[in-house]
């Protein structure tokens, strides 16, 4: 009985999920599968064959009715799965986003320091061509 009741669910879930997607309509994951975030790997999802209608109104994408069918066998605990490992792999993205924009600042800053540098050595070497002495220091 269980086993036909489960059957029974998962054929409606494949059939009633497939709707019109429009562009107001919320994808999640980026419209990437959502049987496939369960697993860590981020595939395109083909949202107008297969997709599902979450309880947070969102629309799931999935890859294929393979990936629909085995993410409907437990709703629950793989939209929980799949939303920690996108939530993951959103941090590791921030975080290397942040570091290339350090890395991109830190570059700019030294080159308009060296620029900054060189065109203070060419100012105080004045008509002579040569840089100053320290007026400080001196030999006895």
């Amino acid at each position: 009985m269980k086993l036909i009741l489960k059957t029974f669910l998962i054929a409606i879930f494949a059939t009633s999920s497939a709707f019109a997607i429009d562009s107001t309509t919320k994808t999640a994951f980026d419209g990437k599968c959502a049987w496939g975030a369960t697993q860590g790997m981020w595939v395109a999802g083909d949202c107008k064959k297969w997709n599902w209608k979450g309880p947070d109104g969102a629309t799931y994408c999935f890859s294929s009715e393979t990936a629909l069918k085995n993410f409907a066998k437990d709703t629950n605990k793989n939209l929980t799965v799949a939303s920690q490992k996108w939530a993951q792999a959103q941090a590791a993205k921030a975080m290397a986003d942040a570091q290339k924009m350090r890395d991109e600042a830190t570059k700019q800053t030294d080159q308009a320091r060296q620029k900054m540098m060189a065109e203070m050595e060419k100012a105080t070497r004045g008509a002579t061509g040569q840089m100053p002495t320290d007026s400080h220091s001196h030999t006895e």
